[in-house]
């Protein structure tokens, strides 16, 4: 029996490491819950939980601030999750499994063109494409700006023209790659932030939650959002399959690629406009921020398992399925 090198072992742990920060983050969903300082008893100490009687009836739990302790499901919630009894919990389950399935297919071949970090600007890229089609459908009609699929599409073009600019930088200055990703990274977000400031200013956008574009809120997916993220999911994965070929030889040797009459450059656009939709898609899920995780990690993971690239992407895909299951 072949032995594995201590450098692969020294890997693989680390991405193993690597995973499970990324599991830990997938499961911090808001919850509803109500913090109160704990009143004071007679004799002047605080009780870590009270109990109080509310007007109709329901007794309510209050924990407050200086209570520390975790509190583990019982048998009954256990189960109750495991065996998806919830609607919400189906919902959500089959929402976030399909992103992940197209991340995977996705991230590998960003991983072999050395883009993943691409995927890290595309998401930033989103927030002011966010802000502006909020202010834009405001001003358009009044109370119309959480229109979901408006702000979706402002996402995608601001993702999409955060690359463009990369691109730009690249061709047209002596800036790095690095450089040139983080310029347009920290600017998008820069100006992302600036429009969410003014948007707390207008009336209805203190309703808005465009925050959660940030962060995420699985909790708050419905039916029509898996329905829209199995249709973009299914269309991502039959345009990496049909182009497979293509990728792989613009992953390996773009020169020879280019020489043999591959458009290249549009090759990496279609790849970039793919990772901008895995973007798109997960922003209400998962959020920018841990979107880019799941583009990145699974793909990383499936590296160090195979060294064939479509066993590695069936791997990668298997692994962000996986993990955003649990």
């Amino acid at each position: 029996m072949s032995s594995i090198p201590p450098n692969r072992l020294v890997i693989t742990y680390r991405s193993g490491l690597a995973m499970l920060v990324m599991l830990a983050g997938l499961q911090m969903v808001p919850c509803v819950s109500t913090l109160e300082a704990a009143p004071a008893d007679d004799h002047g100490t605080s009780h870590a939980e009270h109990t109080e009687a509310s007007p109709g009836g329901r007794v309510s739990t209050h924990r407050s601030l200086e209570d520390l302790r975790i509190k583990w499901p019982d048998r009954e919630q256990f189960l109750r999750v495991v065996m998806l009894r919830d609607y919400n919990t189906r919902v959500v389950l089959g929402g976030t499994v399909m992103l992940g399935a197209a991340a995977g297919f996705v991230g590998v071949f960003m991983l072999l063109r050395r883009r993943s970090l691409l995927g890290d600007v595309v998401s930033h890229s989103t927030l002011p494409g966010i802000g502006v089609a909020f202010i834009t459908m405001e001003v358009w009609s009044p109370g119309s700006g959480k229109w979901l699929p408006g702000l979706l599409v402002g996402a995608a073009v601001a993702g999409m023209l955060g690359v463009l600019c990369t691109k730009l930088i690249l061709r047209y200055s002596r800036v790095k790659e690095d450089a040139s990703m983080a310029i347009v990274l920290s600017i998008f977000f820069g100006f992302g932030v600036a429009l969410f400031t003014i948007i707390q200013n207008i009336p209805s956008g203190n309703s808005a939650g465009l925050n959660h574009f940030i962060f995420g809120k699985a909790a708050s997916m419905v039916a029509r959002d898996v329905y829209l993220i199995g249709i973009a999911a299914a269309v991502i994965v039959v345009i990496v399959t049909v182009t497979a070929k293509e990728f792989r030889l613009l992953s390996f040797d773009q020169r020879f690629a280019a020489t043999q009459g591959f458009p290249v450059f549009w090759l990496d656009m279609l790849l970039m406009a793919l990772a901008t939709g895995v973007t798109v898609i997960g922003l209400q899920s998962v959020g920018l921020l841990l979107v880019v995780a799941m583009l990145i990690i699974p793909a990383a993971a499936s590296r160090f398992w195979t060294d064939s690239l479509g066993r590695m992407t069936y791997i990668s895909a298997g692994i962000g399925a996986a993990s955003a299951a649990l």
